[in-house]
């Protein structure tokens, strides 16, 4: 006999999306991506109300990171110009550590 599993649809697309594969936007490596919201979640909120994603690998995901203010928030535009120069290589002025 089998079991049901009962999951709830968040949990599902978020155990779905461990696995999944591609090439990293940022270094071109292709392996296991992870998700990194453009809009930070701990200003912003979850997928609901932030659906900005980017799909980047371990490393560049880290490295994105060292970008982001951790308390002070920016504006919508700023996050956009900070993604878009770090994707681009363009010189980032205002790095946070």
């Amino acid at each position: 006999m089998h079991k049901v599993i009962e999951m709830s649809l968040g949990r599902l697309k978020r155990l779905l999306d461990k696995y999944k594969k591609g090439t990293c936007p940022k270094c071109w490596k292709y392996g296991k991506l992870e998700r990194h919201h453009w809009l930070p979640q701990r200003m912003f909120g979850n997928d609901s109300v932030n659906p900005l994603v980017l799909r980047i690998c371990k490393e560049c995901h880290q490295d994105i990171e060292k970008y982001i203010p951790r308390t002070t928030k920016l504006t919508k535009y700023q996050y956009e110009l900070l993604h878009k120069a770090w994707l681009n290589n363009d010189p980032i002025v205002m790095r946070m550590d």
